[in-house]
């Protein structure tokens, strides 16, 4: 049943509370972008909308198929040449049970040697990272956002249910050996841990701003949403308040 649900409509949705929906866009060299919020939409509203990325259908694939070299769909099978590496592949499977997945290839992320794959399975949706010239992956909560040097991509899950995936946040280092997870935080479905969920997030320069939505006690539906930011100081990545 989880299944049909990802898949109503053709599109894959992740539902999530407080977040707008980011549409992933592919360019027409395959790079891949996401819409930026307004400041507007940081409301207090906490409804089960798209929280994740849509994953691109297959009209969309095979555009990015063409932009991109060394790509290319065999069937169940999507398959990437590497430069230098081995070669990749990655198998679909249909069956209905929890060995259930589907890959996509979105596109390659705008400024950076990667492209992003969209991996759907029997309760969820992650992405592969695929560092274009080794063709070596690394798995991530969503769609990452590039920052604006490339040097780092963030990726945030948001649902403070957790009845499938749990809320969090993922830096990644973009460097030229490979892609590495830089910090992660599960921010929902952890036994005792405070429950929120890292909403709109964004690159502001080098600092990651994101909202951090708890759901508002009494009030079904709602959440505080406060502005924090990820900033990177000689000993890692740190959580500032605005004004802090």
């Amino acid at each position: 049943m989880r299944r049909f649900l990802i898949f109503l409509g053709g599109a894959v949705v992740v539902a999530s509370c407080g977040d707008t929906p980011r549409t992933a866009a592919t360019t027409a060299d395959g790079a891949t972008t996401a819409a930026t919020p307004s400041a507007a939409a940081l409301t207090d509203a906490c409804e089960a909308i798209a929280g994740g990325a849509p994953a691109v259908d297959s009209s969309s694939e095979a555009t990015a198929l063409q932009a991109l070299t060394g790509w290319r769909r065999d069937g169940v099978t999507l398959r990437y040449t590497a430069p230098r590496g081995a070669s990749l592949a990655l198998v679909d499977d249909s069956a209905d049970d929890e060995g259930y997945v589907s890959h996509q290839l979105v596109g390659r992320l705008a400024g950076t040697e990667y492209a992003a794959v969209s991996r759907t399975r029997y309760e969820a949706l992650d992405y592969l990272l695929v560092h274009l010239p080794t063709g070596d992956t690394l798995g991530v909560r969503d769609l990452p956002v590039p920052s604006p040097d490339g040097h780092y991509a963030a990726a945030a899950k948001a649902d403070l249910e957790a009845d499938f995936e749990d809320s969090g946040l993922d830096v990644i280092a973009l460097t030229p050996d490979g892609a590495r997870l830089d910090y992660t935080l599960t921010t929902s479905g952890t036994e005792g841990a405070e429950s929120w969920a890292p909403v709109h997030v964004r690159w502001v320069g080098a600092e990651l701003a994101y909202g951090h939505a708890v759901p508002v006690d009494g009030a079904p539906g709602r959440c505080r949403v406060t502005p924090e930011r990820l900033v990177r100081t000689s000993s890692g990545w740190e959580i500032r308040r605005d004004g802090h």
